[in-house]
């Protein structure tokens, strides 16, 4: 892993999840590795107070130690609370009213994670009722005027029509993204501020479909995130063959533990990857990433648009 002074934003992640480490080992081993925010979400009601407890925990300490008793700062969780529709099934009867709550008592905090799925675990409940509560989940971000944060599985366009038909104002985040790169092409060119954010999930689709896919982003609508503690970035044979300079990456992954459970440091890979597949140096990646990132969740924060700069631990090379 190269060392870099450019700081990391973590678009999607789910660090209230229990197959994690403690969340301040989380964090420790994140701000060592650049990560310096962390977008958090909330996937159904039980969820949500979870969700909450992390992004006011990250706020305690000052200061994160890291690797050979360098010190960085400790990094920021911006908190997102929503429906994903696995658990549209088991909403209760007031499900949006506690969610309106949730984000008014959370004035920083995006919607997410909300969405539609048509894959293989597809919730139990009729394609209407997804898409009544994947619409119902966005009117309330633009009301509110919060980003949101979209799971799309086979359903592409009709995310896509939903998107078209209400115009939004307020960033969309389209997470774990692994569409075609004319239906990327077709999004980014809707009045709603469409973002692609990739994780680990993206190596699971072909090369032959996914570069294509890549280099059809706009620069300024790339995100990264790590989905951790799922979306584990690994590198099947093909992708080697088809980005040959990365064929260390497997093993770098393997030694840090980050094939096994999936954390948010994982970032100072996935930026290798994501460059390599755009053909674009890693820097600009970072920094366009970091850029399009500050821009979607911290137009409510204050100095979260600043550059945030990081030091190389001691003996790093």
């Amino acid at each position: 892993m190269q060392p870099t002074q450019q700081a990391l934003f973590d678009a999607h992640c789910h660090l209230q999840d229990e197959r994690l480490p403690a969340l301040q080992h989380v964090l420790q081993e994140s701000a060592a590795a650049g990560v310096t925010y962390l977008s958090c979400n909330g996937c159904w009601q039980e969820d949500w107070e979870r969700v909450a407890a992390a992004a006011a925990a990250a706020a305690e300490p000052p200061l994160a130690e890291g690797p050979h008793g360098s010190v960085h700062q400790q990094p920021s969780v911006i908190p997102n609370f929503g429906l994903h529709p696995w658990w549209v099934p088991r909403r209760s009867h007031d499900w949006l009213q506690r969610l309106r709550r949730m984000l008014e008592a959370h004035p920083s905090a995006g919607l997410g994670e909300c969405g539609l799925d048509r894959g293989p675990r597809a919730p139990a409940c009729s394609w209407q009722e997804q898409l009544d509560a994947f619409e119902a989940q966005l009117l309330l971000a633009e009301e509110l005027q919060r980003p949101v944060s979209v799971h799309c599985v086979r359903a592409f366009g009709a995310v896509h029509d939903a998107l078209r038909r209400l115009a939004l104002s307020v960033p969309v985040v389209l997470h774990s993204w692994t569409g075609a790169a004319d239906m990327t092409v077709a999004l980014s060119r809707l009045p709603t501020p469409v973002y692609f954010s990739l994780s680990g999930h993206l190596t699971k689709v072909p090369p032959a479909k996914a570069l294509p896919m890549v280099r059809a982003i706009p620069p300024d609508r790339l995100l990264l995130e790590s989905d951790s503690p799922d979306g584990a970035l690994g590198l099947p044979p093909a992708w080697l063959q088809a980005l040959p300079l990365l064929v260390d990456l497997s093993a770098e992954l393997e030694a840090a533990g980050l094939q096994q459970v999936n954390r948010p440091c994982v970032l100072r890979w996935a930026v290798q990857l994501v460059a390599a597949a755009a053909g674009r140096p890693a820097a600009e990646v970072e920094e366009a990433t970091w850029e399009n990132a500050c821009r979607v969740f911290c137009r409510r924060l204050n100095g979260c648009g600043q550059q945030m700069r990081v030091q190389a631990a001691p003996g790093q090379h």
